[in-house]
């Protein structure tokens, strides 16, 4: 060993695997063996004392004493001789310039202890770093290999879990709701297969939705269409489901494909909502209540009512307005005509003007009213009125008037002062002007509102003294106007007191309790 200015040059090295023997130490060693084999013999007294008294009662044989007691030994002189654990190592060079001669660290030679933070650590095998979100930290924690092939080793709270869609039952009872709506089936098929079938709802919310998890379901379980997260629907869109593929509807694209025949003699038809709630139904299971199998004709479905009819246009209108019904069945006519101050006149003209006729006694009549959307919708008003005549019906000289729930007079909510024809066998609508996103949209609108409890009437003629040609009231209106008994009850948000029909042909009691229902 040299020796410099008196000082030995040495290194303190403070580590378990430093294989490094001196002479000069070996007073130092023996102590330390001795206190090593002293230690050891204190271990292995206290585990055979343990034994002894802490599991007296099920010591078993003396080989088995015997076995356990190795087991104790093993382990103690295993924990006392391991070397599987790194200690840090402090180096500090004690020679020349060390500065150690005035007995102060030089920061130059001074060799910085290895902290835990500064070691090297592997991650174990098949372990998953979680970041402590507080700390920042990273902990590793070992888990047996996760692969797409081995869904089991996969933890149940860590896989997605997603709603599990039931199965509406067709039997389910309820009132119908039309948020989503039948609007046109085709149960012939086309001229080219009877299998070209397709089927036509409609959004009637008046607000977009998300189709997943509603059903269309057949009572003869022929049909079962389930609707998935990707199928959506605007306000008032069409929406075209074709049977077997995208070729059922020439030059129109489908929507969606389903299977499942529509057998020609009829067939009952449910729209269930994600909560299996009933939305719209139809039940022709005894007979096709319209279309036509010879003719390949579709059954179209009126808005306004609800009623169905047979398609007017060849092949349907899949994905478009559906055609107006119209029907002479039932129409009482005579040879007199309508007299109105604005001259509704005889006339063979086939372009509508100020001298039309109104060729029966067949009134127009109001078809359906609406009073309300609605939280925040409370102007989402709307009255459809029917021309079940063979010609338009002009408005100019007419108005549409009402009353509120013990009202004494009226309030006009529309006059017609110039000419506005209703279509031969078609409808007019007018809507308050705030109802913005009503479809197809009203032919007029004004600021006029309608509500709970009142009655509305169209009156040819001045207000309060004009001749009412058709009235309705609901709910708790006591105003005198009225056909025979009023309705007794008020439509709520997006309901419509719509008029009865039967195969197309508006009813017309002149009781406004017979003669109208809530849709």
């Amino acid at each position: 060993m040299k020796k410099h200015g008196g000082i030995k040059r040495s290194s303190l090295i403070l580590s378990e695997n430093k294989n490094y023997f001196c002479p000069c130490h070996r007073r130092g060693v023996s102590s330390i063996a001795l206190l090593i084999f002293a230690a050891i013999f204190i271990m292995v007294s206290f585990s055979f004392a343990s034994l002894k008294f802490s599991d007296k009662n099920n010591l078993g044989s003396g080989e088995n004493l015997f076995s356990r007691a190795s087991a104790v030994i093993l382990k103690t002189l295993g924990g006392a001789f391991s070397s599987e654990e790194k200690k840090p190592v402090l180096e500090i060079d004690l020679g020349k310039n060390s500065g150690m001669d005035s007995g102060i660290f030089s920061e130059k030679n001074f060799v910085a202890p290895i902290t835990p933070e500064k070691i090297p650590v592997e991650s174990p095998k098949n372990s998953v770093a979680v970041k402590n979100e507080k700390s920042g930290a990273e902990n590793f924690s070992t888990s047996s290999p996760r692969t797409e092939n081995n869904p089991a080793a996969i933890p149940a709270a860590e896989t997605q879990i997603q709603k599990k869609i039931s199965d509406c039952i067709f039997s389910t009872a309820g009132v119908s709701n039309h948020q989503i709506i039948f609007s046109e089936i085709n149960w012939a098929g086309d001229n080219e297969s009877a299998s070209n079938e397709w089927i036509e709802i409609k959004n009637n919310s008046g607000r977009a939705l998300g189709l997943n998890g509603w059903q269309i379901l057949s009572g003869d379980g022929n049909v079962k269409i389930i609707f998935k997260e990707e199928n959506k629907i605007s306000s008032g869109e069409l929406y075209l489901l074709e049977r077997t593929d995208d070729n059922s509807v020439p030059d129109v694209t489908a929507d969606m494909i389903y299977s499942g025949a529509l057998s020609n003699s009829g067939a009952a038809l449910k729209i269930f909502d994600a909560d299996c709630n009933l939305s719209d139904e139809l039940d022709a299971s005894k007979k096709w209540s319209a279309g036509d199998s010879a003719a390949r004709k579709t059954m179209e479905r009126s808005i306004l009512d609800f009623s169905w009819h047979t398609s007017n246009s060849p092949g349907g209108t899949p994905k478009q307005e559906n055609s107006m019904a119209f029907s002479t069945k039932g129409i009482e006519e005579t040879s007199q005509l309508v007299d109105s101050p604005v001259g509704n006149q005889t006339t063979t003209s086939a372009a509508p003007d100020s001298q039309t006729q109104n060729q029966t006694t067949a009134h127009i009549l109001i078809a359906g009213i609406q009073i309300t959307g609605g939280s925040g919708k409370t102007t989402n008003d709307f009255i459809k009125i029917f021309n079940p005549s063979s010609a338009p019906f002009n408005l100019k000289g007419y108005r549409l008037i009402k009353r509120t729930k013990t009202g004494t007079s009226d309030t006009s909510i529309k006059s017609w002062t110039a000419d506005a024809f209703i279509p031969a066998g078609g409808y007019y609508m007018w809507a308050n002007s705030s109802f913005t996103a009503l479809n197809p949209p009203a032919d007029i609108t004004t600021s006029g509102s309608i509500a709970s409890d009142n009655s509305i009437a169209i009156r040819q003629g001045s207000e309060n003294s004009g001749t009412i040609i058709d009235a309705v009231a609901w709910g708790a209106a006591q105003n005198g106007v009225a056909e025979g008994s009023l309705y007794p009850a008020n439509p709520g948000p997006n309901q419509i007191l719509s008029r009865k029909s039967a195969n197309g042909i508006l009813q017309d009691t002149d009781n406004n309790q017979n003669d109208f229902e809530i849709k």
